[in-house]
Formats: structure tokens, sequence, C-alpha cells
């Protein structure tokens, strides 16, 4: 299998922690910035990340690659459990995606801009702080989100969690995390996993090349 990924982008982050938690031997193709111009050959949408299978399908969107590879190979489950418990590990890793990853990459995109839209920073940060709430909730008290074990909604909360400290310089807002103290310490034990630990260190890597301010 082939993965055109960038260190940085957490819905890359997210796929290689699903590869990493299956020890899945994979390619890393990484891309630069800007992307290159026959990348649109590749994926018309031109984003990561993107597999290619090795029966040679191209397959993107990080939530499809995910469940790919979940179905194909399952000596490994990051959705294990009961239906029950695999919904509640979808809920998890879905309001991750959406309601916090979802607004804190629009506020990226604004709070670098030299004239700030304060009113839609302000909507954004309320609707980051609906999802924060949300999480906290459901967080366990274990060593990952919802039990002993490494899930897929750890796979996304840990990208997700590392973007929370460069968020937090660029809006100099430090306190950012404080209401959601489970949140706020999760990394610290999610990375005693080794596939979570090799996560952080590329997405930081990522971070230092590309937005060496905010490392």
């Amino acid at each position: 299998m082939q993965l055109y990924s960038r260190p940085l982008s957490p819905y890359s982050a997210f796929v290689r922690g699903v590869l990493y938690l299956k020890e899945l031997p994979f390619k890393p193709i990484v891309l630069p910035y800007p992307f290159p111009a026959d990348f649109s050959n590749i994926t018309p949408l031109k984003r990561v990340p993107v597999l290619i299978t090795g029966s040679g399908e191209t397959l993107f969107e990080a939530a499809v690659i995910a469940e790919y590879l979940e179905d194909h190979f399952p000596e490994v489950l990051v959705l294990p459990g009961s239906p029950r418990e695999r919904a509640l590990i979808r809920l998890l890793a879905r309001i991750t995606e959406l309601e916090v990853l979802g607004p804190a990459m629009k506020l990226f995109v604004l709070l670098s801009k030299p004239e700030q839209d304060m009113p839609s920073i302000e909507r954004l940060f309320a609707r980051l702080h609906g999802g924060l709430n949300v999480v906290e909730a459901r967080l366990s008290e274990q060593d990952y989100a919802m039990s002993d074990k490494a899930t897929l909604a750890d796979a996304w909360l840990v990208p997700v969690r590392f973007l929370m400290e460069p968020l937090k310089k660029l809006s100099g807002k430090p306190d950012l995390l404080d209401a959601y103290p489970k949140f706020d310490s999760y990394a610290a034990k999610a990375r005693q996993h080794p596939a979570f630990e090799r996560i952080w260190n590329e997405m930081d890597d990522g971070l230092k090349a590309f937005m060496p301010q905010l490392a």
C-alpha cells in the first residue's frame, strides 16, 4: 500500500494512526507545499490523505480509508466490541472530527489573516467549545479515550489534541483547554502507545517545518 500524506495534516495523521495501530506496512509518500500539479491525476479533490491499496484501488477521504482498513485487515480492530460499543467509539470520533477539528481548522485560516473577522472567529470558538464539552464528557479516566485499549476514537483525538497547542499560540489563548482537564491531559496518557508517540512526533516535525513560529 502507498499513502499520500503530509506530516502536519490531521486527516493524514488519523489514517497513519490507524495503519500504525494495525501494524500494517505501507509506503509513505510525503507531498510538498503546494501540491504538485499532477496530484490531480491521483485524486480529483487534490487533498490528502490518499491510499493506493495493494490491488491498485485509489481511496480518498480519511474516514473511508479507515473503514477500508478496518474491514480488510480485521486482525487488529480499531472498532472492537458490541454494536453499542462500536457506535460509541464512532460517535466520539465523529464529534472530534466535525465539532473540534472542523472549527479549529477554520480558525487557523482566519487567525492567520492580517485583518481578522472577529465575529466569525468568535462563532468558531463557540462551536469549538461546544465540541470540546461533548468530548470531555465522553472521555474515560483510563489510558485511552474509551477504555484501556486504543480505538478509532484515539486515532482522531491524538492529532486533534496536538493541534490545540499551536492554536493556543496563534489565538493568544493559553487557557483554551483549562475547562477540559481530561482532554487537556489526554495526550500525555495516549502517547504511551508507540503508534501515538510516533504520530505526535511526526506532526511536531511537520509543524516546525511549516509553521515554526507556532512550534
